[in-house]
């Protein structure tokens, strides 16, 4: 069993200890919100992490926009989170307000190996 910050980050009221959770469904649903909102290159030690959502939003071409939303999501969930299977991917978008959004069903991949892969922040910001 892992145990990861809850997202978005924040205190417990009672405790003053940060939240965290240690149920798979929310840990996974974290990590593909994390993928789908990160762009490119905002995370300096992984600067291929992500999606580059932003790029699309005023691109012409709904369908041929929503087919390489889908694929980067796809290869980008392949890439960072072999655990996780893709069930379906919903972009969507208002063209008259230049917003976006992406659904992204999934579920956890049967032949996943469990295989957990964990970062710790030490006092002092060094992480291992």
């Amino acid at each position: 069993m892992s145990i990861e910050i809850l997202i978005p980050f924040a205190l417990d009221p009672i405790t003053g200890k940060v939240m965290q959770t240690s149920d798979p469904d929310v840990q996974q649903m974290q990590h593909v919100s994390s993928l789908v909102t990160t762009q490119p290159g905002e995370r300096v030690m992984h600067p291929d992490y992500g999606i580059p959502l932003s790029s699309y939003v005023f691109q012409p071409g709904a369908n041929t926009v929503a087919q390489e939303i889908r694929t980067d999501v796809t290869q980008q969930v392949m890439q960072w989170e072999p655990g996780i299977q893709i069930v379906k991917i919903t972009p969507e978008g208002d063209d008259n307000f230049g917003v976006a959004r992406v659904d992204v069903d999934f579920e956890t991949a049967p032949e996943s190996t469990g295989y957990v892969q964990t970062a710790t922040v030490h006092i002092g910001g060094t992480v291992s």
